[in-house]
């Protein structure tokens, strides 16, 4: 009797242990600066590739900027961001877990000047991803 009520106290320790929902991811977001000495650059495209498994969503612009977005069959997401670039922030996205943020990357397509309409060499600018601050989920 005494190891049938030991038995179930334990059951009911291991219950109350493990929680249903599994490990609590904390959601944080990445920004995307911007830095070049092109004054009229006027749209960049580039890749945000995801981890194994990770996951990319509200890519949201900075205030003035078109964005045009796509997720790519093979994990990354191609975006297009068109409007008077200037040196800072472009964009934010949201990552599902914070502690896997220095595992996206960023891929520099080009880029193209709104005077002009030449297009500018990945060489001339550059983009880098920033984690802003912990969301609550």
């Amino acid at each position: 009797m005494r190891l049938r009520a030991l038995g179930a106290c334990w059951v009911t320790l291991f219950a109350f242990a493990c929680d249903a929902t599994g490990p609590q991811l904390s959601v944080g977001q990445v920004a995307v600066d911007l830095s070049t000495d092109i004054a009229t650059l006027g749209a960049v495209a580039f890749l945000i590739h995801p981890p194994s498994g990770g996951a990319i969503s509200q890519v949201t612009p900075a205030s003035g900027y078109d964005i045009y977005q796509r997720a790519l069959p093979d994990g990354p997401v191609r975006v297009i961001l068109i409007g008077t670039l200037s040196n800072g922030e472009l964009l934010r996205f949201t990552i599902p877990d914070r502690s896997q943020a220095a595992n996206y990357s960023l891929t520099t397509e080009g880029g193209a000047d709104r005077v002009t309409f030449e297009l500018v060499p990945p060489s001339k600018f550059v983009l880098t991803p920033r984690v802003t601050e912990v969301m609550a989920q």
